[in-house]
């Protein structure tokens, strides 16, 4: 098999989309779409911190952070990000964060007998 085993339409063909994609250029970016840009990261909230959680129905506690759409991402989710009760699978509704890091999560978790 060497060189000619495509047929010379074939070659033709792949010959132009390969330099259709090499002479392609990079859109022109304008200042404003520098400042767009900009604004859309600052609205990002892809990165935010996990924290306790508190199930209202059931009280469950439970370390993560509630599904929110990101505007600037829409179609992401991080496993973290809970849209239900993991226990008894109420709505996003029911679950509100609280301001309790990891470690304070933890201590609470033993302390809390365990419910049947």
């Amino acid at each position: 098999m060497g060189q000619n085993s495509f047929p010379k339409t074939v070659k033709q063909s792949i010959t132009t989309k390969i330099q259709a994609m090499v002479n392609k250029k990079a859109p022109i970016e304008t200042e404003d779409d520098r400042k767009a840009d900009l604004q859309r990261l600052k609205e990002c909230i892809c990165n935010r911190k996990n924290t306790t959680i508190r199930c209202k129905r059931c009280a469950n506690l439970f370390f993560g952070r509630i599904l929110r759409t990101c505007p600037s991402h829409q179609n992401v989710v991080f496993l973290h990000d809970m849209h239900t009760c993991p226990v008894c699978v109420g709505p996003k509704g029911d679950l509100e964060e609280l301001p309790i890091d990891f470690e304070t999560y933890k201590k609470l978790v033993q302390l809390t007998p365990l419910r049947r």
